[in-house]
């Protein structure tokens, strides 16, 4: 519990001076030379996810002191941790690598109805992301958690 107000500590003193729109206008002149001029879709997608991944390794580093002495020091304790430091970095990377895969085509899509859609773009995004979390509660037990997780069936005598 303390590490999330640690974590909630320090993203707001990241967002208090500015590191985020710092960092969006320093990445500012390599996107223009490499994208395209600034207000174009691409321009902002790419800056979105330079964004997104510099948000993301803030999050891990501030994160993962937090969580590897919940896992590793009060659920080890109590008899709940059968992880080993190895599993849990390789869970961190997996989380990671879902993540960059998701998340871009959302930003696109997203950015991609804002452009075309004009005023009604909240009634066409909010039907996106219904969509896009009612497949997601389909596909995550099929495909994402048997990356972090074994699953075995259940023996039907056990249910009884």
């Amino acid at each position: 519990m303390l590490s999330h107000y640690m974590e909630f500590l320090f993203v707001l003193i990241i967002w208090s001076q500015g590191w985020p729109p710092m960092f969006w206008e320093y990445t500012k002149p390599w996107t223009v030379q490499h994208v395209g001029e600034v207000g174009s879709l691409n321009y902002d997608f790419v800056q979105g996810i330079l964004l997104t991944l510099f948000m993301m390794f803030v999050d891990a580093v501030f994160s993962t002191p937090g969580e590897l002495f919940a896992q590793f020091m009060i659920a080890d304790s109590h008899g709940f941790n059968k992880q080993d430091l190895k599993g849990f970095f390789s869970d961190k990377l997996k989380g990671f690598l879902v993540n960059m895969i998701i998340s871009p085509c959302i930003y696109y899509a997203l950015l991609k109805i804002i452009d075309t859609t004009g005023d009604m773009f909240v009634l066409y995004a909010g039907i996106f992301i219904t969509i896009f979390v009612l497949l997601i509660m389909v596909l995550a037990p099929l495909v994402i958690m048997p990356l972090f997780n074994k699953f075995d069936p259940i023996e039907e005598n056990l249910l009884k």
